[in-house]
This record gives C-alpha cells, sequence and structure tokens, in this order.
C-alpha cells in the first residue's frame, strides 16, 4: 500500500491547520468529538498530528507480517473519519467567519436577578391560575370543545415548566453571585 498521497494530503492539512490556528487562536471549545480526536484539541494543528501518528501506526502494521486485521481496518476507517472531520474543518471557516459573534449577556445585578424572579414568580403565579380555570372549563366541556380544553391545558402546562424551569435558573445566578460576592 502506498501512503505517500495520504502524507502529501496530511502535509497540505497542516500547512492550512498551522494558518487557521494562528489567526483565530485557541477555540473555547474543543473543535472535534472526543471520539474522533483524543485529548479534545482547541485547535487543527494537533489534530493533524493524530492523523499523522494513525497513518504512521498503519504504516507499521502493513510492514509487519502478522497484522492484525481488525485493527488494520479501524485504524483506516479512523484515519478517513479524522480527514473528512479536518477537511470540513478548515472547509467552513470562510463560512463562520460571517456568521454573526454572539456577544455575552451583561452581568446583571443581585437585585436585577431579584426582580426578574419576582416577576418569574408572578407570571407562574398567573399561569397556574389560567391553567386551573381551563381544567374547570375542560371538566364542563363536551365533543371539539373538549380537545380544543385539552389542548389549552397542555399548552399552560409546557408553560409552566418553562416559568419554573427560569426560575430554577435565576435562583442558581443569584446563589452563585452571593456565593461569590
Amino acid at each position: 500500500m502506498n501512503t505517500l498521497r495520504f502524507h502529501q494530503h496530511l502535509d497540505q492539512l497542516e500547512q492550512q491547520a498551522r494558518q487557521l490556528d494562528q489567526e483565530r487562536g485557541d477555540q473555547r471549545k474543543p473543535l472535534f468529538d472526543e471520539g474522533l480526536f483524543s485529548g479534545q484539541p482547541k485547535n487543527v494543528e494537533p489534530c493533524v498530528h493524530q492523523a499523522r501518528h494513525h497513518l504512521e501506526q498503519i504504516e507499521q502494521l502493513i510492514a509487519t507480517e502478522a497484522a492484525d486485521p481488525e485493527r488494520l481496518g479501524y485504524l483506516c476507517e479512523l484515519i478517513t473519519l479524522q480527514i473528512h472531520a479536518l477537511q470540513r474543518e478548515l472547509a467552513t471557516v470562510a463560512i463562520r467567519a460571517k456568521e454573526p459573534v454572539v456577544k455575552p449577556k451583561f452581568q446583571q445585578t443581585i437585585e436585577q436577578l431579584y426582580q426578574s424572579l419576582s416577576q418569574h414568580m408572578e407570571w407562574e403565579r398567573r399561569l397556574v391560575a389560567m391553567r386551573d380555570d381551563a381544567l374547570v372549563r375542560l371538566e364542563r366541556a363536551f365533543g371539539e370543545q373538549r380537545q380544543q380544553g385539552q389542548r389549552e391545558v397542555l399548552a399552560l402546562e409546557g408553560r409552566i415548566e418553562r416559568c419554573r424551569a427560569a426560575k430554577l435558573k435565576l435562583e442558581k445566578k443569584i446563589q452563585f453571585q452571593e456565593k461569590n460576592s
């Protein structure tokens, strides 16, 4: 098996990766799934090095006469997936550069958090009252009105759950700020 083309392709990918890493630096999150590249790299070039290492392992296995076909097959599949992932990452850089940058939300003061929590508590109270009213109407409804009432109750239950989740998130933020201030 001639692996020269693979080495040449990895050389090209390495040059592109090095240039990209110099331009954008470390990423906040790992670029690839940890099953694809070990160590959760936050740059592209280390991933190219891992792919090159796997290619070298393939070459060593081929050179030995008692090569394990399962291991060889696994490495071949892995390096194929790695090269495709690297190509995708490098090809989508221009597209991602045009995406709007999400700015982090401003840090709310503890007073603002308590005010927001109070607002969510009021919304939850109103939603529960609306649901209770809908349940009373549902008991008296028949046919199409009953189905519509059931949908209304379900929608209100969903809104209540989302409100409670937001309330819980606010409580955690408050706890975090009180603990760290």
